[in-house]
């Protein structure tokens, strides 16, 4: 723990602060955080690639809804926010 610690900060005196850290064992150390970091990134990124690649291909087949919006408001949210939309409106 005290090494993920001093890991985060990155300074020498960080790593100072770890008893029986020796630099073979920070080099080590370092090296395989950063190969974790790499594979963790790795997942997230083919993931995100597999479901977006999903939604796109199903997009596809989605209908077209653009014959639902027609700009209808069913519920105005208060007076004063329909107040101040009007007075920008006007000259």
């Amino acid at each position: 723990m005290a090494f993920l610690s001093a890991l985060t900060v990155g300074t020498p005196e960080a790593f100072e602060a770890v008893p029986g850290l020796t630099p073979a064992l920070q080099a080590i150390g370092t090296r395989a955080y950063q190969e974790a970091s790499a594979q963790a990134y790795k997942t997230v990124f083919l993931t995100t690639l597999a479901f977006s690649g999903v939604g796109i291909v199903v997009s596809y087949w989605c209908p077209n809804v653009d014959k639902l919006l027609v700009g209808n408001v069913t519920v105005t949210l208060g007076d004063s926010v329909t107040e101040k939309i009007d007075e920008k409106s006007q000259p």
